[in-house]
């Protein structure tokens, strides 16, 4: 994909508002692009890595709320709505991959396929 398009591919998976800023366009040798966001008046960023034909490796939403509507979710229902997420962007991924377990970081769950 053009960088044009990995930026396009980018932008679709993540909810930016117009107070977010493009802070990280980077393209390494390795052939991964990382795209990272940052609203700085509120503290909070979103990252996301690419392939070069538009996967996605990773994704980070940092957000500086005291109280989420995710904390009241238990961690099936988490994992639910990251495997939605998963399915809206690849809709055959879970013929692919499994669940393989998830790992509990500070105030939010990573989940592993």
């Amino acid at each position: 994909m053009h960088k044009g398009e990995l930026k396009e591919r980018a932008l679709s998976m993540v909810p930016l508002t117009s107070h977010y800023k493009l802070m990280i366009e980077e393209y390494s040798e390795d052939k991964i692009v990382m795209f990272s966001w940052a609203n700085e008046q509120q503290d909070e960023s979103m990252t996301v890595e690419l392939d070069c034909t538009g996967n996605l490796i990773y994704l980070s939403i940092e957000k500086n709320d005291s109280v989420s509507e995710a904390d009241s979710l238990s961690i099936d229902e988490k994992r639910k709505s990251a495997e939605q997420f998963l399915l809206s962007h690849y809709p055959s991924a879970l013929e692919d991959l499994t669940f393989s377990k998830a790992k509990e970081l500070s105030r939010v769950e990573r989940f592993l396929f």
